[in-house]
């Protein structure tokens, strides 16, 4: 499984994302599930793997507030 594939399933699943620079300019995506079990990934992106992981995570946004209409 790609690093890529593994954020979107996990943003599709529900888990916050962090998107963030890294030291030496790296770019990351923090992924965060539930408040009881703190647990967390950290995987590192190319430019074109964070947009479309960004992309991923406005799909689920918008279809979670069509829901609520």
């Amino acid at each position: 499984m790609s690093d890529l594939s593994f954020v979107k399933e996990r943003i599709a699943a529900g888990d916050k994302a962090r998107f963030f620079y890294g030291y030496y300019g790296q770019q990351w995506v923090e992924l965060r599930h539930g408040w009881i079990f703190k647990r967390k990934a950290s995987v590192r992106l190319c430019p074109d793997e964070i947009m479309q992981a960004k992309a991923a995570l406005r799909e689920r946004q918008a279809g979670r507030s069509a829901v609520g209409r």
